[in-house]
């Protein structure tokens, strides 16, 4: 499901709060409550895309040496900052953060740290992720040091940001009317933290892909 941008999600809450109001006011119950559900879901859907990769999409084909687009959608929010974060790329088919670090990060490729605009946590952002990233040639040496690349192909691998965030009080809507006080509140922990909160998200890709499944099209 496509999430609307902040800006008209806002406006269409503002319409949607109206017609809760008007429907308050009116003899339709049935309508009310469908205002109220409209709503709660417009909300949680847009709460849901926050710290989500929505590029590349999953089993998508990179060749080595090919750009690729790459869009994140870091945590930040009202109350809510977002300090950085990382992308990798993982020798791995699923990640699974149970697991042990060292069986998690085998090997891979760190495309770099990020920073991403949201006030106070980061005002001028200094170095902002790009629209497209590079896929690595794994079988060409590193420029220095002991160690050797290997030619593979048809590799399952997966894209992970792994972002710093923190937040602060708990995010609330209030809408009082005639007949009826509605209050939404959103709230993921607010307890306090010893250094940064971890949020990680990832996404299938296909390396240097010679056959790829109908399914990834």
């Amino acid at each position: 499901m496509k999430c609307l941008p902040r800006a008209r999600l806002h406006a269409y809450k503002c319409a949607v709060m109206s017609d809760i109001e008007r429907q308050a006011t009116s003899s339709s119950p049935t309508m009310f409550s469908l205002a109220i559900l409209t709503l709660l879901f417009t909300v949680a859907v847009n709460a849901a895309s926050h710290g989500s990769i929505s590029q590349p999409l999953p089993g998508t084909a990179i060749a080595p040496n090919h750009t690729f687009a790459f869009s994140y959608t870091p945590m930040a929010d009202y109350s809510v900052s977002t300090f950085a974060y990382h992308v990798w790329l993982l020798d791995v088919l699923n990640i699974n953060m149970s697991e042990s670090m060292t069986s998690l990060f085998t090997s891979g490729h760190y495309f770099g740290k990020f920073d991403y605009p949201n006030y106070p946590a980061v005002p001028y952002p200094t170095n902002p992720a790009p629209a497209q990233l590079t896929m690595p040639d794994f079988s060409k040496n590193p420029p220095a040091g002991f160690a050797a690349g290997e030619s593979a192909h048809d590799v399952r691998m997966q894209l992970l940001v792994i972002e710093e965030w923190g937040n602060g009080t708990v995010r609330r809507i209030h809408a009082c009317f005639t007949r009826v006080v509605l209050t939404y509140a959103s709230s993921i922990n607010i307890k306090p933290a010893i250094g940064h909160r971890l949020q990680t998200s990832s996404v299938g890709i296909i390396y240097n892909a010679t056959h790829v499944p109908a399914t990834s099209q």
